[in-house]
């Protein structure tokens, strides 16, 4: 059982209370040494200057002394400690939130010296003087309980973040509203984004509006997020690409668009939409490929950005021209550039806004190879052979394998571990797994 205790200089201890809360513990809190798990409930008996409970306290719990380790930080606490009550009550605190309460009150020295207590850190004992129980208390150095706690809360903070494969970038908090935008985008209708999914487990995602070199409209925008959500409960998908009609790939944004939203709120609310989706369609269950054919500009070519790989034909070209409209990319381009080629590589091709052929792109690790066919449909064949190498096999463990590929590219290590361990045991044991080894398989 997990206990706590807190001082509270001679006086009786308590009207304490717990907020439920991920972000912030506040006061009467001074030190918060042993913390339950996330979910126990607490409530805080009465305490006299000796450390006993007073008559109208609660039921008592059991003694507790000794020895004992944090689950917030995994330090051993040596404190001598006083009679503590563990009945029923109070509101269930998150981990993250006792963390933080640890941080605040353990560094920050909240009621050091004031009507709530003291703690002394140097020797973690109680401060005397009649002054009530005090512990469990960390003898250790406040920067290097900074460090650990900051880090455990960061890991786990965003190993809920990115749990789901369909959690939003942006939400009301962040003043995004995506009804708006919707509406908005819905005013400025032309071409088609279509979807075609094979047999083989491969999807064929084709940008439609050969009129405009295939710039998204404000409706493809909104079916791109449709075809999205699509793919996404898509269970015997394996594989996608994605490619441009009449054999170009995607010129960016239609300037019409773009010049009826350009006041700052409905810029910033068409970013995030596009932030949202195009960072779902990276983090699909399936292996996805940007082929390029022709000109992939501006919104085009961070579209490539969000696919697994790029395969690119003769005569093609991406270009970052952000620049020259005043802009740097926006959605999300930039950031994913970065980790594809590196930050000095990025600086290179988004301040020069120059265009990069198949052979510099190859360079660049940018593609990972030039087609021999610059046609529509024979690059198209090209590109699902090429696929095909990465996606043979059942759906469930290429999905599987995306997955922990996702996992580890976005999580801290800790996390990823856990997302691969949780992943492993979806396959463990499954059809593939049994019929695999039903064979005796061999390695080659």
């Amino acid at each position: 059982m997990s206990h706590m205790y807190i001082s509270n200089k001679g006086r009786l201890a308590s009207a304490y209370r717990f907020e439920r809360t991920r972000s912030a513990l506040e006061p009467p809190f001074t030190f918060l040494g042993l913390l339950p798990p996330e979910g126990s409930s607490l409530r805080f008996s009465h305490y006299s200057a000796a450390g006993a409970p007073r008559a109208d306290s609660t039921e008592p719990g059991p003694p507790f002394s000794g020895v004992t380790q944090s689950p917030a930080h995994n330090l051993p606490c040596p404190v001598p400690v006083r009679r503590h009550y563990l009945p029923q009550g109070a509101a269930p605190i998150s981990a993250a939130a006792q963390q933080l309460a640890v941080l605040r009150c353990g560094l920050l020295g909240r009621g050091a010296g004031s009507r709530w207590g003291r703690i002394h850190r140097s020797t973690a004992r109680p401060s005397g003087r009649g002054r009530g129980a005090v512990g469990p208390c960390c003898a250790v150095p406040r920067a290097e309980m900074a460090v650990f706690l900051w880090k455990n809360l960061f890991q786990t903070t965003m190993g809920r973040i990115l749990q789901q494969r369909r959690a939003l970038l942006y939400n009301g908090a962040h003043e995004y509203d995506e009804e708006l935008i919707k509406k908005k985008l819905q005013q400025f209708a032309g071409g088609s984004v279509n979807l075609s999914k094979e047999h083989s487990g491969i999807g064929i995602l084709t940008l439609n509006n050969s009129r405009l070199m295939n710039a998204f409209t404000g409706t493809m925008m909104l079916e791109l997020q449709e075809r999205v959500t699509e793919l996404e409960n898509w269970k015997d998908g394996k594989g996608l690409i994605i490619c441009g009609a009449g054999n170009t790939f995607c010129s960016g944004s239609d300037l019409n668009a773009v010049k009826a939203i350009s006041n700052s709120q409905d810029g910033m609310n068409m970013c995030m939409f596009m932030q949202n989706t195009l960072t779902r369609l990276m983090r699909l269950p399936l292996i996805s490929i940007a082929l390029v054919q022709g000109k992939a500009l501006g919104g085009g070519a961070e579209l490539t950005t969000a696919c697994d790989f790029r395969l690119m034909t003769p005569g093609s070209e991406i270009r970052f021209v952000h620049k020259h409209m005043g802009l740097v990319p926006g959605w999300g381009g930039a950031a994913r550039l970065v980790r594809i080629v590196g930050s000095r590589a990025a600086l290179q091709l988004l301040s020069g806004a120059h265009g990069v052929d198949p052979e510099r792109a190859l360079h660049l690790g940018l593609s990972e190879g030039t087609l021999s066919s610059s046609d529509e449909t024979g690059s198209l064949e090209e590109a699902r052979a090429w696929l095909s190498q990465y996606t043979e096999g059942p759906a469930s463990v290429i999905q599987a394998v995306k997955k922990v590929v996702t996992a580890g590219r976005e999580l801290p290590l800790e996390a990823a571990l856990r997302t691969e361990k949780d992943v492993f045991g979806t396959v463990w044991g499954g059809p593939a797994n049994l019929e695999a080894l039903a064979r005796r398989q061999k390695h080659k």
